[in-house]
């Protein structure tokens, strides 16, 4: 259990300092953050999705490697995107915000999806999980499980602040 929230943790600060960066060289401003910690969750979630999906379906496929690159590259498109349009959805209509809009890009459905921005998490999907989990799971599997604990109640309570006000 430790090892997803921790996943979830180390992907979602991942993905903090990549859209920080991005507004900062993008926009030129640094974009207030929805939760007050450094976090976001949606690539958290995302990399356990990924996660979850080689685990349990494509390393158990007996077929060859590249079939099997081919398939996960399908169906991370599909789910990712698919996630993606569920979360713009969902806090919209729970928080009355719209984190995202991709209705500048060209390619895109609705705002909440685009095909540059899925062919980027399919692409960065791929690095995960043949480049950067094995390096990233050393560092995981050495988070004690005291501060992951400790993460839980912050990001609780940090949702539960936000939610109020």
């Amino acid at each position: 259990m430790y090892y997803y929230i921790n996943t979830f943790y180390i992907y979602s600060i991942i993905g903090y300092i990549y859209e920080l960066t991005l507004n900062y060289v993008t926009k030129g401003k640094i974009i207030n953050n929805l939760l007050t910690e450094p976090i976001k969750p949606i690539y958290g979630v995302g990399a356990i999705i990924i996660f979850l999906l080689d685990k349990y379906i494509f390393k158990k496929l007996k077929i060859k490697k590249k079939y099997k690159i081919i398939l996960f590259t399908i169906a991370v498109f599909i789910l990712l995107t698919l996630f993606e349009y569920l979360t713009g959805i969902f806090t919209h209509k729970l928080l009355g915000k719209t984190l995202w809009s991709y209705k500048h890009k060209h390619f895109h459905i609705g705002k909440y999806i685009c095909l540059q921005v899925s062919i980027l998490w399919t692409i960065l999907s791929l690095l995960y999980v043949y480049i950067f989990k094995k390096k990233t799971d050393k560092i995981i599997k050495k988070i004690p499980e005291w501060f992951s604990n400790i993460l839980i109640i912050i990001t609780i309570t940090d949702i539960l602040l936000n939610l109020i006000h």
